[in-house]
Parts: C-alpha cells; structure tokens; sequence
C-alpha cells in the first residue's frame, strides 16, 4: 500500500505569489467612467449697492398714526365698600402714504415753478411809441401812439415812402404780435415782438422784411 502525500509551496513560494498579486493590482487601469465633477463654488457678487435710489424711496411703507381725541372715567362705590373706576377714550388712526406725500410736493413745486416762469402779458402802453424800421434795406420811422377806448390806436410812418408801410394808419396788440393795417382796415404787415424794444415780421406785400427797435 502507497501513500501519497499531497505537495506543499514553500513559504517564499507563497509570498512572492502576494506580492505579485498586489502589484498587480496597483498597475490596473482606472476606470473609464466620468471623472467626477469639479467643486461648486459660489460666484462673487460685483454689483455695488446704491444708495439713496429711487426704488429705496418708492419701498417706504406707509406710516400710521394714533390719536387720541377725548377722554374720560367714570368712579362708583358698590355697596360692599369696593370702589371701582372705569376710563374711556376715543381715538383716531391716520395713515401717512410717505410716496404720496413726496409727489404731491413735487407737483406743487412744479406748478409754481410754471406759474413763476410764466411771462408777463405786453400792453399797449409798454409798445407805443416811436421805433426805428428797416424795411428790406430801407431805414425810416414809425410812431405808434395809443388812442382812447374804442376809438382804435393812431399808427404813422417817415421816411417809408416807396415801401409797404407807407399806407400805415393804426396799429393793434394780437397777443405777442403787432399788427399794422392801413385804409379800410387792411392788414399791412405783423410783427412779432422779441422783447418791449425789438420786433421783426414780414410785410404782406412785396417790401419783404420789416425789423424795429428803439
């Protein structure tokens, strides 16, 4: 009868065949799936803040107020001796809109700021008188003179002999304008007036331009 005896590594066998294995296992190739994603971080803020906007002014919100308008108590003794006291008051809550506030003062300045800016209407008494005209090269004069009531206003002129305004005799105030008419009320020429002592226009016939000022 024979008896085998089953073959055993030797102990350096047995290591070198772990070593093997590990560095195997170090040499493998890393996997092929994505590679993970990079931190998330939070991007910085470089809008600076205002101050004083408009959008700071239209948020305020609306103020409220309590007033009290009377008061008063009233006192009483029950017939065990306690004395007892009652008060009453009457109040009255107000709110206050703070944009509301701020644009009815915006219009108020603005309206009297127009009506301040506005000009003063010209009168008669500030455009009669005597100017000098330049009518298309040609210098002379021309006098206006205020008449009474209902009566029209006297106009003349000198030197304008062989221009328009020769035919001049009355003159009237249109708002900012200064019409000369002739006979039968027929309209010779309208200046417009720059000021109380300048006005230029044209002449409705052929002379062209008219300038005055004194």
């Amino acid at each position: 009868m024979t008896l085998s005896r089953t073959a055993r590594p030797a102990p350096r066998a047995t290591a070198a065949l772990l070593f093997a294995a590990a560095l195997a296992g170090c040499q493998a190739p890393a996997s092929s799936g994505p590679p993970p994603p990079p931190p998330a971080f939070a991007a910085p803020n470089f809008v600076s803040p205002s101050f004083g906007s408009t959008n700071q002014a239209s948020s305020m919100s609306p103020m409220q107020r309590t007033t009290t308008l009377s008061s008063s108590s009233k006192s009483w003794v029950t017939p065990d001796g306690t004395r007892h006291t009652k008060s009453s008051s009457t109040t009255a809550s107000v709110r206050v809109d703070p944009n509301a506030m701020g644009n009815a003062a915006a219009m108020l300045f603005g309206a009297m700021v127009g009506q301040s800016a506005a000009p003063a209407p010209v009168t008669k008494g500030q455009i009669a008188g005597d100017w000098n005209v330049d009518v298309d090269g040609k210098q002379c004069r021309l006098s206006l003179r205020p008449t009474g009531a209902g009566m029209g206003d006297f106009a003349s002129t000198f030197g304008c002999m062989g221009t328009d305004l020769q035919s001049v005799s009355s003159w009237s105030l249109r708002g900012n304008e200064v019409v000369l008419t002739g006979m039968m009320s027929r309209r010779v020429a309208v200046l417009a007036l720059k000021g109380t002592n300048r006005m230029d226009g044209t002449a409705d016939g052929s002379s062209g331009r008219i300038i005055a000022w004194r």
